[in-house]
């Protein structure tokens, strides 16, 4: 097996923009399962927003990372509403990864509501409800990870 030297985060971004394919993808969070202790893997943070890269939103609807803009570029990011509805679309497919993969699903605050923003500090604004919300989404999601136990407590495979 490859050697790894990828976040989930970026595997799962990766994989929703199409620049890594399914195949590369379970390999992946296989790697993970067989490489990390059981304890350990269970509990992973599945985390795809923090305040260390750009909102998810932002990354999906731009179909990359804010990392190469300088702090004026980002603070010019203007997202027009069909990337902004692409990238909804994606983030929907990212959060059902993140829901249903083992470790514990964590959400940065205002992802439900699709904030948008680059690099700190711009993906640290103030939490305001936007229009296109997914906050039913994620709620589903949670739902179903409440309720059966295959994916709070499942192994993959």
């Amino acid at each position: 097996m490859a050697e790894y030297k990828t976040h989930q985060r970026e595997a799962v971004l990766n994989f929703v923009l199409g620049k890594m394919n399914s195949y590369e993808l379970r390999d992946f969070l296989l790697h993970q399962r067989f490489n990390y202790p059981k304890p350990m893997y269970m509990s992973l943070m599945n985390l795809l927003g923090s305040h260390d890269v750009e909102r998810l939103h932002t990354y999906l609807a731009l179909g990359h990372d804010a990392k190469g803009m300088s702090r004026s570029e980002q603070a010019q990011i203007s997202i027009d509403d069909y990337d902004s509805r692409r990238g909804m679309l994606l983030q929907k497919m990212c959060a059902a990864i993140q829901y249903t993969v083992p470790g514990v699903p964590c959400l940065y605050y205002g992802d439900e509501e699709c904030l948008d923003g680059g690099r700190d500090p711009f993906n640290r604004a103030p939490f305001e409800p936007q229009k296109k919300k997914l906050y039913k989404w994620y709620a589903r999601l949670g739902e179903l990870r409440s309720t059966c136990s295959a994916l709070r407590n499942g192994d993959l495979q």
